[in-house]
């Protein structure tokens, strides 16, 4: 089958950087709930499975992929009926690395689910529900050619010698303390998503907002990056060779994300919530250091990681029929 031939229908949640349907791509947007709170999760959920049984049996799709780390119960009653759809699950987030809380009913509605990762080969998910499970290369953006990074940055006006993509999400209770620290040093400027929530960072004269820019790219125009780690973002961060730190909680350990990514340490640094303050800017302090920076570069580099997805495409198509 010829890729290009293949029409893409795009649906999502996510309100921020929405572009408009161009060629053979077409794009819905349904809100999400976060933008509603007051509303009955199930009213929502209602909303969600008439709003996707709508677009499926308009376009009458051979292969249905879900990108997320839960899936809803409006999107599992919209696809369950649906057997002649081929129906993946890519499931790449430490956050929904315990089982117990997932809808195990979801695990037998799809066909496969598709774990991104550099070394894996097991995990929980196969002794779980009838659904197949498939290992494949990360998966995320070419890297962007360096033009395109030195245009970015002019347009920025970045006049410091460390751009900072600072990204732990948009409510982070750390987020705060962390970038009054790395503000702290004149010759940081942070670059952020417009989903961000604190007027501190926003409004700050050394902050920059990646309008218009994908994840990937941030990632790449950025001198070193502040995460909170889950597998896609360290993934862009590995395959950009940036020096990452990056911030734990509870439900997203180190030990998750080395297990998951690599048999071995991964050259990143690893900063855990709610430690003291210390360790906290000594490991700001680490982060902005050259010869650090360096090293960690240097060691990314030495993994020989290839950003290649085609086995997965051809497994994808080779069922798209």
């Amino acid at each position: 089958m010829n890729v290009g031939d293949t029409q893409l229908i795009h649906i999502t949640t996510d309100g921020q950087g929405y572009k408009t349907s161009t060629g053979d791509v077409v794009r819905f947007s349904l809100p999400s709930r976060r933008y509603s709170e007051s509303m009955n999760p199930k009213v929502w959920n209602r909303q969600c499975e008439v709003f996707l049984n709508c677009i499926l049996d308009i376009y009458a799709p051979k292969t249905f992929i879900f990108d997320g780390d839960y899936p809803f119960r409006g999107l599992l009653n919209a696809i369950e009926l649906r057997e002649e759809m081929n129906r993946y699950w890519i499931r790449e987030s430490p956050h929904n690395q315990n089982i117990t809380k997932l809808p195990i009913d979801g695990f037998e509605i799809f066909d496969a689910v598709i774990h991104p990762s550099l070394t894996k080969t097991n995990d929980p998910d196969t002794n779980v529900g009838s659904s197949g499970t498939v290992f494949c290369n990360p998966i995320v953006p070419k890297n962007p050619e360096d033009a395109f990074v030195s245009t970015i940055r002019k347009k920025m006006n970045v006049k410091t010698s460390q751009l900072i993509f600072f990204d732990l999400g948009p409510s982070h209770s750390q987020a705060d303390d962390i970038a009054r620290k790395l503000l702290l040093h004149p010759n940081v400027t942070l670059l952020v998503r417009e989903h961000l929530k604190s007027n501190f960072i926003l409004n700050h004269e050394r902050t920059r907002i990646a309008h218009g820019l994908s994840y990937a790219d941030a990632v790449h125009i950025a001198d070193a990056v502040v995460i909170f780690p889950d597998q896609f973002s360290v993934h862009v961060a590995l395959m950009a060779s940036k020096p990452t730190l990056s911030l734990h909680g509870p439900s997203s350990t180190k030990r998750a994300i080395s297990e998951d990514l690599l048999e071995g340490e991964l050259p990143l640094l690893f900063l855990e919530d709610h430690l003291d303050e210390r360790l906290v800017v000594t490991a700001i302090q680490r982060l902005l250091d050259s010869n650090v920076q360096r090293q960690l570069t240097e060691r990314i580099q030495g993994m020989n990681l290839v950003n290649d997805s085609t086995k997965l495409v051809n497994f994808l198509f080779e069922y798209h029929h």
